[in-house]
């Protein structure tokens, strides 16, 4: 087992402080009208602004994990977990133009579902597009993740395939 972390590119520190500045500020201003208006209808926006503020952390890449047959992104809640035998192509990936479908475009990472000319759709985790690397699967499915030292991880899965 070995373990490789996913650091955030200056970007995604930008993004997520901006964007948690923004969600903090909200807060207190729907705070303050609750106080001064009295109206319970303000307690639903409040609870949808921290909503939203939370759903692109939960899925925070954290690390990865190699094992003898598998490769586990470990997430703030959750994990994906993909098998060798799956793979059938591993390589660096190299963000150009691609399309955010649906996701976070750099609140806590690139996080979702993202679309390029070259591969079609694919979900990436990447907290630092440097450090991507493109998994192509069996079925069709792409992922895009990212960690240091992504070259290691890259050769050794290459040698499991």
């Amino acid at each position: 087992m070995t373990k490789f972390n996913v650091k955030w590119g200056t970007s995604v520190k930008i993004i997520t402080i901006f964007f948690l500045v923004v969600v903090v500020l909200s807060e207190i201003s729907l705070l303050q009208t609750i106080i001064a208006y009295k109206n319970e209808w303000y307690f639903i926006v409040l609870f949808l602004v921290l909503l939203i503020g939370s759903l692109s952390i939960i899925y925070t890449p954290k690390y990865i994990i190699l094992y003898d047959n598998s490769i586990v992104l470990t997430k703030i809640f959750g994990r994906k977990e993909i098998m060798f035998d799956d793979i059938i192509n591993i390589q660096k990936f190299s963000s150009s133009g691609d399309i955010r479908v649906f996701g976070s475009g750099g609140y806590g990472g690139y996080l979702g579902i993202f679309s390029n000319a070259q591969i079609g759709k694919y979900s990436a985790y990447v907290g630092d597009f440097s450090q991507a690397f493109l998994i192509q699967l069996k079925n069709g499915k792409n992922y895009v993740f990212s960690c240091e030292n992504r070259d290691l991880v890259i050769e050794t899965i290459k040698k499991h395939l």
